[in-house]
């Protein structure tokens, strides 16, 4: 996007130090089954505990349960909306947005003051998502869910792409065991995500690893 604005503490991209050059988005379907609810949440407490950054889009289902998991476990979370900076849709996680913000996070999006949540803003919304992160991971998702397009978007700008394994069983495994059947590696934990980046998951030697990597937010 030309411009994004944003609430809360402006991310900073750039900046060497792996608690923000680490930088995951999760994302899922709005009406997941309990199991992937939970683990969504489990992972974002996971991702708090290796102090990377989580971005998702604060919807129902998978994305707020994974943001809850952040903040639950004293992370740093951001949160990108599909309409105007000054309001949260959907109105329910207004006081799961403020906890972002409260916790150190932000709240970003390309749409002013005013802007409603337009349906056909939200697929713009996940390229911002995928952008901002090194790697992408689906938690669970149907097909037709919109967080196949936000994968869409991660693969076509060379960032990793990873499924949760709760999401390639049940009623809503066809999308994401579809991303599966095309190559995408299957995750478990936020550390499996760690072993993949760096080969292992403690946080000294990760951090070692970190320094210079270029995490630069290319436009898509």
């Amino acid at each position: 996007p030309f411009l994004l604005f944003y609430r809360g503490v402006r991310p900073n991209w750039h900046r060497s130090a792996w608690t923000s050059a680490s930088v995951v988005a999760v994302v899922g379907t709005r009406y997941p089954t309990g199991n992937a609810r939970r683990e969504a949440y489990l992972l974002g407490a996971g991702f708090a505990r290796l102090k990377v950054t989580v971005v998702s889009g604060l919807a129902y289902g998978i994305d707020a349960a994974v943001h809850r998991g952040v903040v639950d476990a004293g992370g740093v979370a951001v949160a990108v909306l599909g309409n105007g900076i000054d309001t949260v849709y959907p109105r329910a996680n207004t006081r799961l947005a403020r906890r972002i913000i409260a916790a150190g996070g932000a709240v970003l999006s390309e749409y002013g003051p005013g802007e409603a949540p337009l349906p056909y803003h939200f697929p713009a919304r996940n390229r911002i998502i995928a952008g901002c992160a090194r790697s992408t991971v689906v938690v669970e998702a149907p097909r037709r869910s919109g967080a196949l397009i936000t994968a869409d978007f991660a693969l076509e700008n060379g960032r990793d792409l990873f499924v949760h394994r709760a999401g390639t069983y049940g009623a809503n495994r066809h999308g994401a065991g579809e991303l599966v059947s095309d190559g995408a590696t299957i995750i478990d934990t936020a550390d499996a995500v760690m072993r993949d980046w760096y080969g292992t998951n403690d946080k000294e030697e990760c951090s070692e690893q970190m320094v210079g990597y270029d995490v630069t937010v290319r436009p898509t």
